[in-house]
């Protein structure tokens, strides 16, 4: 990696749930998965304790990390998807057109991946509302029935 290519970026990964036994050994396995990765390099960080709000259990991990470029910076965002990332260096970044067409090409797959994937999701939720609607219905028949 050149250094003046190189982006060092501050980033924040959130990980939300129960029990904390769990959500603490996930981000134990998230730190190992970034640190086996060739493209990012770790440069500091730090694992705050998890704490307890409203029978959720949360924790998060402050990583400065280095990237070769900005599209590994971005891959490195749709990964992990971290909460928040601030650029610490460099101050400015160019783009030749051909790369940022790339990117946006590939914002724009994922997003449509996403897509996709909620209205299938609200597909298969109007079918068990529905389904339910009509179990319970039937249920309500055999019983007047009997």
């Amino acid at each position: 990696m050149e250094e003046q290519q190189q982006i060092l970026s501050r980033v924040i990964i959130e990980i939300a749930g129960k029990p904390k036994e769990h959500i603490e050994g996930t981000m134990k396995l998230v730190l190992q998965k970034i640190k086996e990765s060739k493209d990012i390099k770790i440069e500091n960080e730090e694992i705050f304790n998890a704490k307890e709000k409203e029978g959720i259990w949360n924790t998060y991990t402050e990583l400065e990390i280095r990237t070769n470029n900005i599209a590994d910076l971005i891959g490195f965002c749709f990964d992990y998807m971290p909460s928040s990332v601030e650029i610490i260096r460099p101050n400015n970044l160019k783009f030749d057109t051909n790369s940022m067409a790339h990117l946006i090409n590939d914002l724009l797959a994922r997003l449509h991946t996403i897509d996709v994937t909620i209205k299938k999701l609200k597909s298969d939720k109007m079918s068990l509302e529905s389904n339910g609607t009509m179990l319970l219905r039937n249920i309500i028949l055999i019983s007047v029935r009997e």
